[in-house]
């Protein structure tokens, strides 16, 4: 393939940001148009956590890329899978300390949760919590950093093996 790792992944990450900038725009009137709710009285402060959601995002998309170029179709199911496994993890909609302890500490290294517990505490105190945010940066840049790397050995497994032509079946 003439295509390279990286331009793969930053052509994919680069349409995501598109994405995300159109459904957000949408959602963003429907919620004013709809529910009266005005989603910039929440500041500023919800950004910085915004972004490290997409790179969660990112990590999760290259990790299920990777899987699905190496042995097809058959994984897909986990790619599709993998949505259910972080979610309660992720404290979306509970606090981290509702949950189990031995759960606690799974969702401790799980950027999303530090995210939400970041944006929760933004909303409900109006202080900006930094712990957080530099919990799920630094854990977004340690599995981001690895994966790239796990996948550009993915990629080249697949190229010496000619199973990229299986890719977008």
């Amino acid at each position: 393939s003439p295509l390279k790792p990286s331009e793969f992944l930053a052509a994919t990450m680069l349409l995501s940001i598109g994405k995300v900038v159109v459904v957000s725009c949408v959602t963003v009137m429907a919620a004013l148009l709809f529910y009266s709710f005005n989603v910039f009285v929440l500041g500023l402060s919800l950004v910085p956590f915004l972004l490290n959601l997409i790179v969660t995002g990112w990590c999760i998309g290259v990790l299920t890329t990777g899987l699905i170029m190496r042995y097809g179709q058959e994984v897909e199911v986990l790619a599709w899978g993998l949505v259910f496994l972080f979610q309660p993890i992720s404290c979306v909609f509970y606090p981290m300390n509702v949950l189990p302890p031995w759960l606690q500490t799974i969702a401790w290294i799980n950027p999303a949760a530090h995210v939400f517990e970041g944006m929760r505490a933004v909303i409900t105190t109006g202080t900006f919590p930094g712990a957080e945010l530099a919990w799920a940066s630094g854990l977004n840049a340690v599995y981001l950093s690895g994966l790239i790397l796990w996948f550009h050995m993915m990629f080249s497994v697949c190229k010496d093996k000619g199973l990229l032509v299986r890719v977008g079946e």
